[in-house]
């Protein structure tokens, strides 16, 4: 079954039949974004805007560092549109999953899903997760990614659309090989060969967690040029941080990646989260990858006093109190395990925060829209929304007001997650400004804003 007749199978109407067909022609929601095999069709066009995608980089990290455990792709939509995106994702991972990513891409490619330069990126960023590093974790990785990226994007031979997908898709990658050097995934291979768990393998998990996450970006792109425009929202940039997330939390908890031989598995915690039950400086921490032969976790902590723990499985957490303000807390986690009859202990790099700031902050949210409008465009509205607002795990938030410069505000949603804008074709440049409020006391009020070209992307086809 092709990509486009799962999602028929899942959304079936006559009508909605024809729309779909005719959307996955196009890989992206917003021009200036085009998935079709000839690059050329843009060459001749010298101005070529590069949307603007730090927000979704910024959202994606802080998310797999704080919220992993927790994380579900469908988080970074708002709350009419992430049924649809889970059942989307499931359905098709669960046909494309278990396939090697050079036979997924191929067949997107040749389904005209993806051109030919983007699945060139998305094959570099799975070889980019075979190339294990040897003393400064990923580091090297975001270097790499950068220079692939601007050379990309410096290529007069490449069109303007895969520019743009190319530069989507390497900001969401370095987020996730910022995140991955932060944890310290090199001490996490290190202990295992210290410890005579890796039989080989320890390079083999990594390549497996980055297997699956190109995969689930491979998804990500469909859904994202498919589902999410037939339901209203934005689509492919949302849908590839969706994407990542669906990955990096089925790749630490289906046991995919386990060494095999083992018969049963033992690593080092591979990602803490925390939740806030009011404004104290209280949090519980929950921990992510520890493998199937864990018996137990020990916590130490300095700078913090437990209040309760579990330490048995299927769940590890923890509930502590930050003891002074002014000193962060450090939380190092041991996994105890038996394998192969043998008992084995790992500890993980201390993982820091400081509870009192962070319960107060306003982090994980990100504003989501278009950042170029189409040429020919004029009067339409264009949507914008805010996530990981409501339901919030790290705090509760609030928000304010939106205020745009050079642009009207036709309508805002009941629950003010979404607006749509009309932009002023008179101008160059719009901004779209979001202010989120945390509401304890002294909390932070944080302004997002967002930068539009107006008018800057290729004409719309059929469009006045």
């Amino acid at each position: 079954m092709k990509p486009v007749q799962i999602l028929e199978s899942f959304f079936y109407r006559p009508s909605i039949k024809i729309l779909i067909k005719g959307v996955v022609i196009c890989l992206m929601l917003f021009q200036p974004f085009s998935c079709t095999n000839d690059a050329s069709s843009d060459l001749e066009n010298t101005d070529c805007y590069i949307e603007q995608f730090d927000q979704y980089g910024d959202f994606l990290y802080e998310h797999l560092k704080y919220n992993l455990w927790n994380s579900k792709p469908e988080d970074i939509l708002p709350e009419a549109y992430r049924d649809n995106f889970k059942k989307s994702f499931d359905s098709l991972y669960a046909i494309y999953g278990n396939q090697e990513v050079n036979e997924v891409l191929n067949h997107f490619e040749t389904s005209n899903i993806i051109s030919h330069e983007v699945r060139l990126t998305l094959e570099k960023m799975n070889e980019m997760f075979l190339i294990v590093p040897s003393t400064n974790d990923f580091a090297d990785h975001q270097s790499q990614l950068n220079q692939f990226a601007n050379t990309k994007l410096n290529d007069p031979n490449i069109s303007c659309a895969d520019k743009n997908n190319i530069k989507m898709i390497t900001t969401q990658f370095n987020s996730v090989f910022r995140y991955l050097n932060e944890v310290g995934f090199l001490k996490f291979k290190n202990q295992l060969q210290n410890n005579n768990l890796d039989r080989g393998c320890g390079d083999e998990i990594l390549k497996c967690i980055g297997s699956i996450i190109v995969n689930a970006v491979g998804s990500g792109l469909l859904i994202g040029s498919v589902t999410l425009p037939m339901l209203g929202a934005p689509g492919v940039p949302v849908a590839i941080v969706g994407g990542i997330i669906y990955g990096f939390s089925y790749a630490i908890s289906s046991g995919k990646c386990d060494c095999p031989g083992l018969g049963a598995t033992c690593f080092p915690a591979m990602g803490l989260s925390l939740s806030f039950a009011d404004c104290t400086p209280t949090a519980t921490l929950n921990v992510s990858g520890l493998g199937t032969g864990v018996t137990s976790v020990g916590w130490a902590f300095v700078g913090a006093d437990i209040a309760t723990a579990t330490t048995l499985p299927p769940f590890h957490r923890v509930t502590v109190t930050q003891t002074s303000p002014t000193v962060p807390v450090s939380a190092t986690i041991t996994t105890n395990c038996t394998v192969t009859g043998s008992s084995v202990t790992l500890t993980t790099p201390p993982f820091t925060m400081n509870l009192a700031d962070l319960v107060k902050s306003v982090f994980g949210v990100g504003l989501f829209g278009p950042t170029i409008t189409p040429s020919n465009s004029q009067g339409d509205a264009f949507t914008y929304y805010i996530a990981g607002v409501y339901g919030n795990i790290l705090s509760r938030y609030d928000i304010v007001e939106w205020t745009v410069d050079n642009g009207v505000i036709i309508s805002t949603s009941a629950d003010k997650q979404t607006v749509e804008v009309v932009w002023d074709e008179e101008q160059t440049l719009g901004i779209i400004y979001v202010k989120v409020k945390n509401r304890c006391p002294e909390g932070e009020t944080k302004i997002l804003r967002v930068t539009v070209q107006i008018g800057r992307g290729p004409r719309q086809e059929g469009h006045p």
